[in-house]
């Protein structure tokens, strides 16, 4: 929001709506659109939100603007449709009824929608969002305290068809240099050479400024920088035949082009037509260039911190683990998307949107876009983010094993949130530990002994051995106890990096190699006897083992239930109704405002909703109540007096509740 800054001293003009309350348009236009229909209700919403810090936005210098409410409006119901481009909010605004009701008969073009959701970004969403939530939680709607987290991985808008290496991004960015450099130095001897009027059998014309680059009548003036050597124009001929028009035709000649360093597929394109002097993936404007060059420095940027990390994560791996620096690649038109697969197993650009959905309302109580393939170390991030919009703490939280790290276990607990996850002493983490390691080899838990026998080879069986689950933690000795009795003793100490870029220390508890050796279950239990079985434990494994413990309780399995019942459903509304199939905009910030807009939209509508029925619920009691209670014959008649005068007034089709009035009558309950 910083780029739209307000002056206090100018007052905003908004245009005057076309469609007034009495317009006869306006009456049809209304009396199309239902009583209940979702254009009204999200009308009604915009109606009780506060938007001073959407005018805060606008400038209040230059030309009248849209009213921001209607756009709003517009936006928030064309998004719960699952209309989510501009291009489509600009169809919709002329050919939709609804849409056509919301902006009152305004017609705003494309570049004012475009320009509107920069006006959105995700700070104001979601201040508008605790706008929902906080009333919610005053009308005791939802505590906000208890929820249940999960993302999805959502396509961004980069294409995965056009992904480059460092080597490649270091080329085109020569290219836009060079093509540059070309633009600037024409634009020079343009800005000098006075115009003159020519005649359709004039000589040559003065260098302009084009897509491509600079376009001249002759190929003996060049635009090229000094000390760049020029290719030799064609023998015979004065000018080249794809290039070729009449003395009178509008169309010039184009100077030879300087030779890219893009790719092979781009060449010197000396004296060619204005779409062949530039390679495919270069903008065809001057200012989309320099745009482009920003953005494939940016892009550069990033790819660099990206390198840094997979060069640290290679230390430690075997040469056939290792990863080519050039596989690293990267999305130039969306630099900030990371690479994955996402729900359907294509590789591409996409964002990891992450939701805390309340366990006891419909309501979303957080919501964050992150460029992360993983979910992993994004449970703090979420919980914080969920106190921020709701500004209340987090009580009790159920996530996936992904989000239960050693961290992330002990951030719970240090504030006092109950965690719902399936971790445990032979979860997926304790084996990406090392914790069921043996001297020399792994040793499979039962549930992965079939996997790991898959893999041992054709017509081979790999035999089944003890997991870490068959010894038992002593607390008092601070040790394990092996199946036959025996105490393994600490040895020695180290750090180890974990998948998810974790740091924990283990410690390393071995077996006396005299007990190995002349124990009656050593095949079972180690490959090497003679040195001894090990069993890894991470400092802090007690705070894992207590929410295993809790996940194996029947309460723990209860809870745990609902996590399939919330947020799960959740996603897959947004992704099949809402049209998140695909994020349009590129950049992190512009897939935040996004799916804010979903959320406000839906918890907006979540709100009037259980409003309407905490509503009727109260009037069917008080209906209840006073048929239930004794009347009499004098009390009856003044009550039946003014709910007949009630329902005068309103006429017979506003009348709600005809029968407990009827049930008032003594004599009428008798005979029914």
């Amino acid at each position: 929001m910083t780029q739209f800054k307000r002056r206090r001293g100018k007052p905003l003009r908004f245009v005057a709506v076309p469609l007034t309350d009495d317009h006869p348009s306006w009456l049809d236009l209304d009396r199309q659109l239902p009583a209940g229909h979702l254009a009204r209700r999200v009308r009604f919403l915009v109606e009780q939100l506060d938007l001073d810090p959407l005018l805060e936005t606008y400038s209040g210098v230059g030309g009248p603007i849209l009213p921001p409410d209607l756009l709003l409006a517009f936006v928030l119901f064309e998004s719960h449709n699952g209309r989510l481009s501009p291009a489509q909010w600009l169809t919709d605004s002329r050919e939709s009824i609804p849409a056509r009701w919301l902006l009152r008969g305004l017609r705003p073009s494309r570049c004012v929608l475009y320009r509107f959701r920069d006006h959105l970004p995700a700070g104001l969403v979601d201040q508008f969002n605790s706008q929902i939530l906080l009333p919610a939680q005053a009308e005791g709607h939802t505590t906000a305290q208890n929820g249940s987290v999960d993302g999805t991985f959502t396509p961004a808008y980069g294409s995965r068809h056009r992904l480059l290496n460092s080597e490649s991004l270091s080329q085109r960015l020569r290219a836009l240099d060079v093509a540059i450099a070309a633009d600037s130095a024409s634009a020079e001897p343009a800005e000098q050479t006075p115009t003159a009027a020519a005649s359709p059998t004039a000589g040559p014309l003065p260098p302009q400024q084009g897509d491509g680059g600079v376009k001249h009548s002759q190929p003996s003036q060049p635009a090229s920088p000094p000390g760049q050597p020029l290719p030799p124009p064609d023998a015979g001929a004065s000018e080249p035949a794809v290039s070729a028009q009449p003395a009178n035709s509008t169309a010039e000649s184009l100077p030879p082009q300087q030779a890219t360093q893009s790719s092979q597929t781009t060449a010197a394109c000396s004296g060619q037509s204005d779409g062949a002097d530039r390679p495919y993936w270069m903008a065809r404007s001057v200012a989309g260039r320099k745009r482009q060059r920003d953005r494939y420095q940016t892009a550069g940027a990033i790819l660099q911190e990206r390198l840094h990390e997979q060069q640290r994560k290679q230390k430690g791996k075997s040469q056939r683990r290792r990863k080519s620096a050039d596989k690293v690649v990267i999305c130039p038109s969306d630099p900030e998307a990371v690479l994955g697969r996402d729900k359907l197993k294509v590789f591409r650009p996409l964002f990891n949107t992450q939701i805390m959905q309340d366990l006891d309302s419909p309501f979303v109580l957080g919501y964050q876009v992150y460029a992360q393939a993983s979910d992993s170390g994004l449970l703090q991030p979420m919980v914080e983010r969920t106190q921020q919009l709701t500004g209340r703490k987090v009580k009790k939280v159920l996530s996936d094993g992904i989000y239960a790290s050693l961290s992330a276990v002990r951030y719970c607990k240090e504030n006092e949130v109950q965690l719902y996850a399936p971790v445990g002493s032979s979860g997926e983490r304790d084996k990406q530990a090392g914790s069921q390691q043996g001297q020399g080899n792994s040793s499979p838990t039962a549930g992965n002994s079939s996997a790991a026998a898959g893999k041992a080879g054709k017509g081979k069986k790999k035999q089944k051995r003890f997991g870490k689950e068959e010894f038992t933690w002593e607390e008092k000795q601070q040790t394990y106890r092996c199946p036959q009795g025996h105490l393994l003793q600490l040895g020695r100490n180290r750090n180890r990096e974990r998948e998810d870029g974790e740091y924990v220390q283990v410690q390393e508890y071995r077996c006396s190699k005299e007990h190995c050796q002349g124990c009656p279950q050593a095949k079972e239990c180690t490959s090497q006897p003679e040195k001894g079985r090990t069993v890894e434990r991470m400092v802090g494994q007690e705070l894992l083992d207590e929410v295993a413990a809790r996940m194996r309780s029947k309460e723990g399995k209860e809870q745990y239930k609902k996590r399939k019942q919330t947020v799960e459903p959740r996603h897959g509304d947004m992704r099949k109704h809402r049209g998140l199939q695909q994020l349009h905009g590129c950049g992190q910030a512009q897939a935040q405002s996004q799916v804010g807009l979903l959320v406000l939209a839906h918890n907006g509508l979540t709100l009037l909703k259980l409003r309407e029925e905490r509503k009727a619920a109260q009037s069917a009691a008080v209906a209840a109540a006073a048929t239930a209670a004794p009347v009499g014959a004098d009390q009856a008649r003044p009550r039946q007096q003014a709910a007949a005068a009630a329902a005068a007034s309103d006429g017979p089709a506003q009348r709600r509740h005809p029968i407990p009035i009827l049930q008032v009558d003594q004599e009428w309950a008798s005979w029914n």
